[in-house]
């Protein structure tokens, strides 16, 4: 058993070890250990965000010194929406769509008077932060900690006629970096001394990315202090989306600018690549998951529709990228969105070269650890196409119905496969945390939403019985 633990400060480690005394032998365990996370009492962060805030991803800077050599460093840091973190021009780690998704706040400006938030402001919201090892990123001297922060789950506005509003508000960030050097320990952390500004860069969960390469960088203001999110604040411990594979085209068709590459599978992510072209040009990526019999690709299966009175046509929204480009060589890379897809067609303006395009499937690094094999090539088929499916809609630490037009995380569609994939996946933490999600979505009025968290859908009583 631990004794004392209100002794414990953030970042101390806790090392133990079970003795088993039976009446002949004494059995005893390797030595483990855990690391104390952000304590809330101690906690010298404040949540900060752009005050020009534009719908563009914004750039977050924070310069620090230290002048003793470093001997551990930890980045305690969350970002609503979706944040990118770097120390000293190197990532502090290797994943996407961070952070994980959970109920962080109270909506704001909901747009479905039906929608009754009182009904859930049950307390039980939640903001999940990342831990990194920076140790090796920063140096005796000068360092520099950098944000990328977009919109994300937290203040999505790309879809119109969506209700409830999934609008939470202005995107936020919090960060700790304690430092602890030979003879001194060092803090660094989120304030109004931050600068920020709005960068050339849109990346948005349903709208896709807009870049604008040609525009110079703004000028750096002062970050503003904004109230907290109403969710508590605590460590991440599911697994989060990463670079599953990189997939190379099995099939290059060129007609006229316009290239299209074939996958061969199903698969979310986007397409990182290289291009030179010339200042100002425009290049698009679309994405489909199949073809029309005439064998041109076909947008119908992924792409969001609205109607008003339920007939009027009045928006719609395809998986897509547009980016203006800067004359030099320019890389293109998912950022803040993900898509579903076999097919990627770029077009391509003239005078431009393009190289390095490679295909990174991304979603939830949750381990597979079960197989289905069979004498029947069909049900092997379908294991196969379950087990891919099922990668596709695990993102952000929950599942979902579907990875493009929707991407939200039904309680009827997860509860429908969650017995399958849990004999094929190591996912105990991650449904254990979605089954958190669903009783912290439950209503005063003993209701369980079609999604948990909770960002509207519809459906009926079987989308959301348990």
């Amino acid at each position: 058993c631990f004794v004392g633990f209100d002794n414990f400060e953030c970042g101390d480690c806790i090392f133990y070890r079970a003795v088993l005394h039976c009446e002949e032998k004494t059995y005893v365990s390797d030595v483990y250990s855990v690391e104390c996370g952000l304590i809330e009492s101690e906690k010298k962060g404040q949540w900060i965000e752009n005050k020009n805030f534009d719908g563009r991803v914004s750039e977050f800077s924070k310069d620090f010194f230290i002048d003793e050599e470093i001997v551990r460093a930890r980045l305690y840091i969350v970002g609503l929406g979706f944040y990118e973190s770097n120390l000293n021009g190197a990532p502090t780690d290797e994943y996407y769509f961070k952070p994980i998704f959970t109920d962080f706040d109270v909506r704001k400006n909901l747009t479905n008077p039906s929608y009754d938030e009182d009904n859930f402001a049950n307390g039980k919201k939640t903001v999940c932060y990342d831990t990194y090892d920076v140790t090796q990123l920063l140096k005796k001297g000068e360092n520099n900690l950098r944000v990328l922060l977009g919109t994300g789950w937290y203040c999505d506005t790309d879809k119109d006629f969506v209700d409830p509003s999934f609008t939470y508000g202005t995107p936020k960030l919090f960060f700790e970096l304690h430092v602890d050097c030979e003879h001194s320990k060092k803090v660094v952390v989120s304030d109004e001394s931050c600068q920020v500004r709005n960068t050339a860069l849109k990346s948005q969960m349903f709208a896709g990315d807009y870049w604008d390469l040609t525009k110079k960088p703004e000028t750096f203001d002062f970050a503003k202090i904004c109230t907290p999110p109403a969710g508590k604040l605590s460590p991440s411990f599911v697994e989060k989306d990463a670079v599953l594979e990189r997939i190379a085209p099995i099939e290059i068709k060129r007609e006229g600018n316009k290239i299209l590459y074939d996958f061969e599978k199903n698969h979310t992510g986007g397409l990182k690549l290289q291009i030179k072209g010339n200042r100002g040009d425009k290049l698009k990526i679309r994405y489909y998951e199949v073809l029309s019999l005439d064998g041109t690709p076909n947008p119908h299966t992924s792409r969001w529709l609205a109607y008003e009175d339920g007939k009027y046509l009045v928006s719609h929204l395809d998986q897509q990228g547009e980016y203006i480009l800067s004359g030099n060589v320019d890389e293109i890379r998912p950022l803040f969105h993900w898509n579903c897809y076999r097919y990627a067609e770029i077009e391509l303006p003239q005078d431009s070269e393009l190289f390095a395009v490679e295909s990174l499937f991304i979603a939830t690094d949750v381990a597979q650890d079960g197989k289905f094999r069979c004498s029947f090539k069909i049900l092997n088929d379908l294991s196969k196409a379950f087990v891919l499916t099922q990668r596709d809609n695990m993102h952000c630490g929950v599942p979902s119905d579907c990875p493009h037009r929707e991407k939200l995380p039904y309680t009827g569609d997860g509860q429908l496969v969650a017995e399958a994939a849990m004999y094929v996946f190591d996912a105990e933490t991650f449904y254990r945390k979605w089954l958190t999600d669903i009783i912290d979505a439950q209503g005063a009025n003993g209701w369980v939403p079609y999604t948990a968290p909770n960002v509207g859908g519809g459906g009926g009583y079987w989308w959301c019985k348990l």
